[in-house]
């Protein structure tokens, strides 16, 4: 799809659905977006959007399961199942992704080891903040994703972003979390975390405004360190269950434990409040 049109929707797939033998792949050099609101099938091996002009637009509780690629500008998510199946993984290799509905949770992973990014939380039309659920496991590679509300998030009302799969840190991922004018923008991770046994160092930092983030969950491997830092003023960290791994609180904000966590390895305070 070499959309090279400056109108809005300029290339649009409405039919009763899109089931090309191969890929799918959103490029040129046009503003207008390429919207497929027809079910992508299950003979399309993977979607890629690869245009930093013209975002991708899913509209639809697609099928196909070959994954996707995000190698440039935006791809935009307005249903639950416009990812494709649950097992469909999102690759971040330097585009951003854009979640546009009514609170919602989108079903399939995310894989950060390639490149960070920017996730915009949307409600479906201009309107107060929404929160929004990503079910899948995410692989959470050492960059950079950031965290903010979108364009039709009405100023100075909260957001938020839930990632409620297993979490594997395969590096030292970094979340930065801008708030919404007066109003807090929050993260929570609640799958869980896999560090492979080793010390992985999770970064919540503040961008613009108000930020706060939450972590709970399964703590999986053994005689790992998960190193919570940044300048996140306010984490919560819930029931962590595990054996002998440990946390340690390297950030500069107030750690707040409130779940009934049983890992043994102890909490390693190290230039916290």
């Amino acid at each position: 799809l070499n959309n090279n049109s400056a109108t809005a929707a300029g290339i649009t797939l409405s039919t009763t659905s899109v089931n090309n033998t191969g890929t799918i792949t959103n490029s040129g050099s046009g503003a207008g977006d390429t919207l497929i609101s027809a079910v992508i099938g299950t003979s399309v091996t993977k979607v890629t959007q690869n245009s930093s002009t013209s975002p991708l637009t899913l509209s639809a509780t697609n099928t196909f399961t070959g994954g996707l690629d995000l190698t440039s500008g935006t791809l935009v998510a307005t249903l639950a199942g416009s990812f494709g199946p649950a097992g469909n993984t999102l690759y971040f290799k330097g585009g951003n992704l854009e979640l546009r509905s009514a609170a919602t949770t989108f079903t399939g992973k995310l894989d950060t080891t390639n490149a960070g990014g920017t996730i915009y939380i949307n409600p479906a039309s201009s309107g107060n903040g929404v929160t929004h659920t990503i079910s899948g496991a995410t692989t959470l590679g050492s960059n950079t994703i950031v965290i903010s509300a979108g364009t039709l998030t009405t100023n100075n009302t909260a957001y938020g972003l839930t990632l409620s799969g297993a979490a594997t840190l395969s590096g030292n991922p970094t979340f930065t979390i801008n708030g919404n004018g007066s109003a807090t923008g929050t993260l929570t991770i609640s799958g869980g975390f896999d560090t492979g046994g080793a010390t992985r160092t999770l970064t919540f930092n503040s961008g613009t405004g108000t930020s706060a983030a939450s972590i709970s969950g399964a703590f999986a491997g053994s005689a790992g360190i998960l190193d919570l830092a940044g300048t996140t003023p306010t984490v919560t960290v819930g029931a962590l269950t595990t054996t002998a791994n440990a946390v340690r609180v390297s950030g500069t904000g107030t750690y707040t434990f409130s779940g009934a966590s049983t890992f043994t390895g102890g909490v390693i305070l190290n230039n916290a409040s």
